[in-house]
């Protein structure tokens, strides 16, 4: 990831150069120093993101399809027709991908299984995809905008790293403390979990597509707080929710 990324930003000069015309940001492009450092760390932020909600069947997969397809959409919106070849293929891969990891001996095939290859990988290309079509001349979507179709990852890994930091334990070291661990502790079956967790992230893509389409891009910031909030208070009502049940 690093060396890969690294190359990308030096050789071909793809990386992260603004937020978009956000007005409490005084300037409207990185240094290039900067760009490069926030550029790295984005794209193995993201792709670590995926790879760690890898753990029940069907919700990597399921949230990358998702993340993909609103970028379709986006691309379709705008009129932007050249970029549908780096979505469209995957998107029917992943489709026909879940029927497989889903469906136990789905026809005559076996269960197959995504693994730390595959979840890398298309995390590590959803990234890319995100910061060439939002930057320069090819952007299609203010950046800050497109945090959107990777919302689910991104506050599952920020939540994990403010747990572990309150708890003062190490961020790299693995716990149960995700949000598809913490939903099967709460008692929640794999199917339950996968619905609910695939549910927001569709909601949360169509609430900020509204937002976009309604308010000022500068709205953004004060909703991705909220939904963040919202998300970690569904989080504590299911729990509350499901140990009274079980009382």
């Amino acid at each position: 990831q690093l060396i890969v990324s690294c190359i990308l930003i030096y050789f071909f000069d793809i990386r992260i150069t603004h937020l978009g015309d956000l007005s409490f940001i005084s300037f409207s492009e990185f240094n290039y120093f900067f760009s490069f450092f926030i550029t790295l760390c984005s794209v193995i932020f993201l792709t670590n993101a995926f790879n760690f909600i890898d753990g029940i069947d069907g919700l990597c997969s399921g949230s990358l399809l998702i993340s993909f397809s609103t970028l379709l959409f986006i691309a379709s919106y705008f009129q932007m027709v050249e970029v549908l070849i780096y979505y469209v293929p995957l998107i029917y891969a992943l489709t026909i991908f879940l029927f497989f990891n889903l469906i136990p001996n789905f026809f005559i095939f076996r269960k197959i299984f995504l693994g730390d290859a595959g979840s890398n990988f298309l995390g590590f290309y959803l990234a890319w995809c995100i910061i060439i079509f939002s930057q320069n001349e090819i952007q299609i979507f203010p950046p800050i905008i497109l945090i959107s179709t990777i919302i689910l990852p991104v506050f599952d890994m920020l939540r994990v790293i403010m747990v572990r930091i309150l708890r003062k334990k190490s961020i790299f070291r693995p716990d149960r403390s995700h949000i598809h661990f913490l939903l099967m502790d709460y008692g929640l079956s794999k199917h339950q979990i996968l619905i609910i967790c695939l549910a927001y992230s569709l909601i949360c893509n169509y609430l900020c597509f509204m937002v976009y389409l309604n308010f000022n891009i500068n709205w953004f910031i004060y909703f991705y707080l909220f939904l963040f909030i919202k998300f970690n208070l569904l989080l504590w009502f299911l729990k509350f929710f499901l140990k009274r049940d079980t009382i």
